[in-house]
């Protein structure tokens, strides 16, 4: 039950977000609401979540003392080839695998005195994730979360390469394009599903992780890899702007550094103890980033209105805008807001063609 503290404070965010829309549009305060379809409810009798730690105590953790991190994935996040991780040929159940310390999940929760959690199964693809959203342990591991990272879809398109060994050893391999984008479809596909299954669960926040290119430039593999990770990542980029959630760029860690990062020497392309711990230092940089303590604003337009690539009418249109469909507002430039196309394109909007509403990071509780 609410005390009248809580009352109080809910009562004075809210109306300090009516002025902040107003501002937005450009005319009187409109009642704020959280966006349908982007909302975080929490599930009937979970764990109140709480946001992760901000540096305001000087601190400079970015997660709290006793909060938990929850990792879904693959092997990345498992810490697969690390000293310590242990799976059996073939193992699939929670029982059968055993994290590396090294791997980034328990890095971050290592250095924040957090714990953690790390459901992730090497080898799984996105819908292998998606098809365990749906049992018990990984249902009860999210009500207990503070926090939740995702990261999938390798192995979706790792399907299309027959030799991972070879290729990793810079040998020549035959990727197959057409399985390359049916695993870009399957990613498509699942992760918003992930993102909801997730969010019936807890309404913890969510950071997805991008794709890496495991193979440095003079690797034969490179150029074909990178074509088929940017549209993977394209696609997790939409998936993210539509569900307002960040994006740790894994790409951007990992791209120029593989042979520092990577176990390439080991024929593999997994991450070594150093990759592992760019990838946690990624992540803290995200969480420390004060996203949690701000509400995200949305447009809607349902009479439509376009989208364009600079703050400015033209022949420059990037997006139409209609219906249900929400558009994530990053900024403001005179008569125009900037914001995020699902294709995660920055464009802008007038004011005067839409409509604004809020949705606050740790959920709507009532």
């Amino acid at each position: 039950m609410r005390t009248r503290e809580d009352k109080r404070w809910r009562g004075q965010r809210i109306a300090a977000v009516s002025t902040i829309l107003a501002a937005l549009l450009g005319g009187p305060a409109q009642p704020v609401f959280a966006a349908t379809a982007l909302a975080h409810p929490a599930s009937a009798g979970s764990a109140p979540s709480s946001a992760p730690a901000h540096a305001k105590d000087g601190t400079g953790r970015a997660l709290a003392p006793g909060q938990r991190l929850v990792a879904l994935g693959d092997s990345i996040p498992f810490g697969y080839g690390l000293p310590g991780a242990e799976a059996s040929p073939g193992a699939r159940t929670l029982a059968d695998l055993h994290p590396a310390p090294g791997a980034y999940p328990l890095l971050v929760a290592r250095d924040n005195g957090a714990r953690v959690t790390d459901l992730a199964v090497p080898g799984w693809t996105s819908s292998d994730l998606l098809n365990a959203l749906g049992t018990p342990p990984f249902q009860q591991a999210l009500r207990t979360a503070n926090v939740v990272t995702v990261e999938i879809g390798s192995n979706d398109l790792l399907n299309a390469v027959p030799d991972l060994a070879q290729a990793a050893a810079g040998g020549t391999v035959h990727v197959d394009p057409a399985r390359v984008q049916t695993g870009i479809r399957q990613l498509s596909a699942n992760l918003p599903r992930i993102l909801a299954a997730v969010r019936k669960q807890t309404s913890a926040p969510v950071i997805l992780f991008n794709l890496y290119d495991p193979f440095p430039a003079t690797a034969p593999l490179h150029g074909e890899a990178e074509a088929a990770i940017r549209a993977a990542n394209d696609a997790i980029a939409a998936t993210a702007a539509q569900a307002a959630v960040p994006v740790v760029d894994a790409y951007r860690v990992m791209d120029g550094r593989q042979e520092d990062l990577i176990r390439i020497q080991a024929r593999d392309i997994h991450p070594n103890a150093a990759g592992q711990r760019a990838l946690a230092q990624a992540l803290e940089a995200v969480l420390m980033r004060p996203l949690w303590y701000t509400p995200a604003y949305f447009v809607t337009a349902p009479k439509g209105a376009l989208i364009y690539s600079r703050p400015a009418a033209g022949p420059f249109a990037i997006w139409w805008l209609h219906g249900d469909a929400a558009l994530w507002v990053t900024g403001m430039n005179g008569d125009w807001l900037q914001v995020v196309t699902p294709l995660g394109q920055t464009g802008y909007v007038r004011r005067d063609q839409v409509s604004a509403s809020v949705r606050w990071p740790w959920g709507s509780r009532g």
